[in-house]
């Protein structure tokens, strides 16, 4: 009999424990398919670019890293998953982002609302946006309005067609209410259109209407709806420099970074200086190590042969190449860079930083005109780089 009660009571405590699994699991599993879900939003991108690899340790080191910091963010269990998400969006895009060259950024930038912010989007009006509803056989200009070009008509002809609500919200047939929109350069709907159509319905609209400004409408519905300010990171002017700018302001000692250009017979001594920067927690800067693919997986090796230092880092610059090791690129974290864009831009930058390091007072004439000479030849030379794009790496 008494083993019969003691039964009865272990039974009775396995599904109290049971049911308080499953009430954790209520807590958590809407939580946890939210954050799995941004995982969708970057892991097939290497079909885009072979150096955008990631895998899914990406996610858990930032949401490790960010669980760790906001554990006791409130008291409130749901109150402090949402703080955690939160943050986690944030920083997988711009993790994710960063990696990115700038014409691939705003594309990838769409597709991360699309999975955060999903209910910002009607399946219809997305895959139209995509173009996947989309047939070509759909040519009836005649059933837009006249008065606009020949081209706005095809898409507004296709908009009516595949999205007949929307295309009657529009009232087109009132030339005069899209006068103004249509004639200057501003993005803004006429306003009692604006009121009635969603955020993304008006990226839809205006990429129609106004095609040249379509760009600048979807930049803002991304920032608007992740509450970013930017979908680019900061511009450097050197990576090299920063580099060694970074390294002066955390180790306090620029001779505690190693710089190394690859060659053919540097392997072994970079090999060394990786060893001895493990130990003694240094940096170490390899450039163009796309020229020796191969030697990075023996790169790869090191790394993971011991656990190295918390303060060493692993710096590698690159060009990009379909040839660059899968493995490497996923385990490191990876920046884009590009020069400035334009030749006015560039010497702008270029002239600025030489005044905050000099100044220009004292200066000759002849002096202020053979600095600006020097940034314009800097900037043209460099414009011809961006042909030469490069991709940063760091470890770990």
């Amino acid at each position: 009999m008494g083993r019969e009660l003691e039964a009865e009571e272990s039974l009775a405590t396995l599904e109290k424990v049971r049911e308080e699994i499953d009430e954790q699991k209520r807590v958590y599993l809407p939580f946890s398919e939210k954050c799995s879900m941004l995982y969708f939003s970057f892991y097939d991108l290497y079909l885009t670019n072979h150096m955008y690899n990631f895998n899914a340790g990406v996610l858990l080191q930032l949401f490790d890293r960010i669980f760790q910091k906001n554990r006791n963010a409130s008291t409130d269990v749901q109150a402090k998953l949402e703080i955690i998400y939160q943050e986690l969006v944030k920083s997988t895009f711009y993790y994710v982002s960063r990696a990115l060259y700038k014409q691939d950024r705003l594309a990838f930038a769409l597709r991360f609302v699309k999975v955060v912010h999903d209910k910002l989007f009607d399946d219809k009006e997305w895959n139209f946006f995509c173009g996947n509803l989309v047939d070509e056989a759909v040519s009836d200009t005649g059933s837009a309005p006249s008065w606009l070009s020949e081209e706005v008509q095809q898409q507004v002809a296709k908009l009516r067609a595949y999205l007949p609500s929307l295309y009657s919200q529009l009232g087109l047939e009132d030339r005069s209410s899209w006068t103004n929109f249509l004639q200057n350069n501003s993005s803004q709907l006429p306003g009692h259109i604006d009121q009635k159509l969603s955020n993304f319905q008006k990226v839809l609209v205006i990429s129609i209407l106004k095609p040249e400004n379509a760009t600048t409408a979807m930049t803002s519905f991304v920032t608007r709806s992740l509450q970013v300010p930017s979908i680019n990171h900061r511009p450097m002017s050197s990576w090299s420099q920063e580099i060694r700018d970074a390294a002066e302001k955390v180790l306090k000692d620029p001779r505690r970074l190693h710089e190394l250009a690859i060659g053919n017979r540097r392997q072994n001594e970079a090999v060394e200086l990786m060893r001895n920067a493990m130990e003694k927690g240094e940096w170490v800067y390899l450039n163009n190590v796309h020229l020796l693919p191969d030697f990075l997986l023996r790169i790869h090796s090191e790394l993971h042969s011991k656990s190295p230092n918390p303060a060493f880092r692993l710096w590698l610059s690159a060009e990009p190449d379909n040839q660059f090791p899968a493995v490497p690129l996923q385990d490191a974290l990876k920046i884009a860079y590009e020069t400035p864009p334009g030749i006015k831009h560039n010497v702008s930058g270029t002239l600025k930083q030489w005044i905050e390091l000099e100044g220009n007072s004292g200066k000759s004439e002849l002096e202020l005109k053979t600095q600006f000479l020097l940034a314009w030849f800097h900037a043209i030379i460099q414009e011809r780089r961006t042909y030469i794009p490069q991709v940063k790496l760091c470890y770990p």
